[in-house]
């Protein structure tokens, strides 16, 4: 299973991964280097391809027994499923978060010159100025 953590997560997009899931040191890592390209691969970015891989290192703790004893030190696999199902969450919620932007419409005089000259566009019912009293008009009001 091949491993590689660069350090570099502002360029690597498999060091960013790997730094969001705490999976950089090269002891028991659980994702390969291979799982990581194919997380990358099949999200639309790296916080939610990182929330896949700490689903699936949840996943991988689930599978495993319960509880391991290395010396006087007992580890519960189950507490660590759950602290990566709880990671994968936080992750997925920054990457929908991140994918959000306000729009507010009106700022900009060009994108507003832009929208009423677009014939596509969906008009507002109400606008500024659409009951103004034209001086020159004769009709009934």
């Amino acid at each position: 299973m091949a491993f590689t953590y660069g350090g570099a997560p502002e360029t690597s997009d498999r060091d960013a991964v790997r730094l969001m899931i705490n999976d950089t040191s090269t002891g028991p890592q659980e994702l390969s280097d291979a799982e990581i390209a194919w997380l990358i691969a099949s999200h639309p970015d790296n916080w939610f391809a990182a929330s896949a891989g700490a689903n699936l290192k949840a996943s991988k703790f689930s599978a495993s027994a319960n509880a391991k004893w290395v010396g006087d030190l007992k580890i519960e696999t189950s507490q660590q499923a759950q602290e990566f199902r709880d990671l994968s969450e936080k992750l997925r919620l920054i990457a929908l978060r991140r994918g959000v932007k306000p729009a507010v419409g009106g700022i900009s005089i060009s994108q507003r010159e832009t929208d009423l000259s677009d014939t596509d566009w969906d008009r507002p019912e109400f606008v500024i100025g659409q009951n103004d009293f034209d001086s020159g008009s004769t009709g009934d009001f």
